[in-house]
């Protein structure tokens, strides 16, 4: 009976470890994507809410100024002359400007994070480790 012997991939120097430091940095990693994703969405979802607000105050422009219009106000909804209406939507339209710039730099500051941790997982797993996200 004869033997066939097959030689193994294993490569010692192919195994890799990972110590504690940098399983956190694995995990940071993943709750920084995680966060940025959100916010992603969120300002996706400002930037929606904007372009609606746009197009309300141009409709507003070509009404009667004597003219009451239906204003949403939380769960209800009020007459307000054109002008008031104009004047709500601008105020609530700068709000949103301030919000969206602050989640703006929020994204910015995490995405300064996430190339830092990604670039010293690369230098140190290479190719052992995916960190590019699928779309």
């Amino acid at each position: 009976m004869s033997s066939t012997q097959q030689k193994s991939s294993f490569n010692p120097e192919s195994e890799v470890h990972i110590t504690y430091d940098d399983q956190q940095k694995i995990n940071k990693f993943a709750r920084l994507n995680a966060k940025y994703e959100d916010f992603k969405e969120e300002i996706q979802g400002k930037k929606s809410e904007l372009q609606n607000l746009e197009d309300a105050i141009s409709e507003l422009m070509l009404s009667d100024e004597n003219e009451q219009v239906m204003y949403s106000e939380g769960e209800i909804f009020l007459y307000k002359d054109v002008t008031n209406a104009q004047e709500s939507l601008e105020q609530y339209k700068n709000e949103l400007l301030t919000m969206a710039a602050d989640i703006e730099k929020e994204i910015s500051s995490l995405k300064d994070q996430i190339d830092e941790l990604k670039a010293h997982l690369y230098a140190k797993f290479g190719s052992n480790i995916h960190l590019e996200m699928e779309e």
